[in-house]
Formats: structure tokens, C-alpha cells, sequence
């Protein structure tokens, strides 16, 4: 929602955070911002689909995400991909 983006910044990390990192198979998350825009996206990694399952089953998890309704404009989409490719940078000179 417009006007709300370090509301939504905060919130994830004092609410969303936390609930990742003590979910079994948690590998990351990012969230990601389009400030001219007003919009956000999360980005998780997991480490199966199982794990994913059972982090949007957690009560704790699901309580969490009810507290984002009032920064929402609509409800949010949900889509699983897998990764097929990584690309890192290692080091400056490699």
C-alpha cells in the first residue's frame, strides 16, 4: 500500500523474521521493494516444498501475516518456482 513501504519494512522484520528463522528447512528471505511504485514482494527459500507446507501451517506464521492486512492494497499472491539456476560471485578475482 502507498505511503506504507517503512511500515512494511519494519513489520517484517520485527514480525515475519522471526517466524522464518526458527522454520525448519529456512534457507533466506528478501523483501523486495518498487518504491516508485508503491509494491513489495517477498521472496523465501526453503529447502523442500514439505518445509514450505509446514511454515504456512504454523499457527505462529499464519498470526503473523493476519498483522500485514492494514498494509496490503489486496490480499497477496502466492506462486512456487524452483531454482534452476544459481549464478554467485565468488571473490574479486575470480
Amino acid at each position: 500500500r502507498e505511503g506504507k513501504m517503512e511500515e512494511l519494512v519494519a513489520h517484517y522484520k520485527e514480525t515475519i523474521a522471526p517466524t522464518y528463522k526458527e522454520s525448519e528447512g529456512f534457507l533466506g528471505a528478501y523483501l523486495l521493494l518498487d518504491r516508485t511504485k508503491g509494491e513489495a514482494q517477498s521472496l523465501t527459500l526453503w529447502r523442500n516444498v514439505q518445509d514450505l507446507e509446514n511454515n504456512n501451517n504454523n499457527p505462529r506464521y499464519r498470526q503473523a501475516m493476519a498483522t500485514f492486512a492494514p498494509l496490503f492494497a489486496e490480499s497477496p499472491r502466492t506462486s512456487l518456482f524452483e531454482i534452476a539456476v544459481v549464478v554467485e560471485k565468488k571473490g574479486q578475482d575470480e
